[in-house]
Order: C-alpha cells, then structure tokens, then sequence
C-alpha cells in the first residue's frame, strides 16, 4: 500500500488506504441517497460515483486487503444496476434504438 499524501478533489490523504476507505463511502452513501429516494437516479448524480470508483481502480490493487476488494467490487455492482434500472437507458443505446424503430417504420410503410 502506498505511503505519502495524495490529494483528489481538494481533499489530502495520508494513504492510499485512507483514500480508498473514503472514497467508499461516499460512493456508497450517494447510492444509499438514490436508493432512498433523496437523490434522483440521474447520469449527473451517478457520474460522481462513477468517479469515485475509477480513482479506486487506479489506485491499483497492491497491498489492499480483501475485505476492501470486495466491497469495491459491491459498490460497483450497486452503480451497475442504479445504471441498468428500468427508468435509465445509456443515451447511445436510446439512440440506437431510435433508429431502429425509424427504419422499421419506415420499410413497413
């Protein structure tokens, strides 16, 4: 696990640890907030989770312990389905879609 001060989002860490620990739970209290109700299951909302987890992953996996690897692996399996609920569709796929139903109107009339 590194040592030293890192610093994401303003904030100083004394330790890779430290950071990761922090990191997760925020991420984790942003989807407790979705879940609740308090916060809406919007891609402005979920992007801050989604950042979260990334600075994680490039934190690496070196000396973390496998208590923390599961649960990073938790909370990325909780922003995966806030993600997939039925309300949210990723804005390439609508567009896909979109254009699939155009052309099956458009050869079907």
């Amino acid at each position: 696990m590194k040592k030293g001060y890192l610093k994401f989002e303003g904030r100083t860490y004394a330790s890779t640890y430290e950071m990761i620990q922090s990191l997760l739970e925020q991420a984790n209290e942003k989807i407790i907030r979705i879940d609740l109700g308090e916060v809406p299951n919007s891609p402005d909302e979920r992007i801050f989770i989604k950042l979260w987890l990334l600075q994680i992953d490039r934190c690496g996996e070196e000396g973390i312990p496998m208590e923390v690897k599961a649960r990073i692996g938790s909370v990325w399996s909780q922003f995966y389905r806030l993600e997939h609920q039925e309300d949210y569709i990723h804005p390439y796929l609508s567009k896909m879609l979109e254009q699939i139903q155009n052309d099956n109107k458009k050869n079907s009339g």
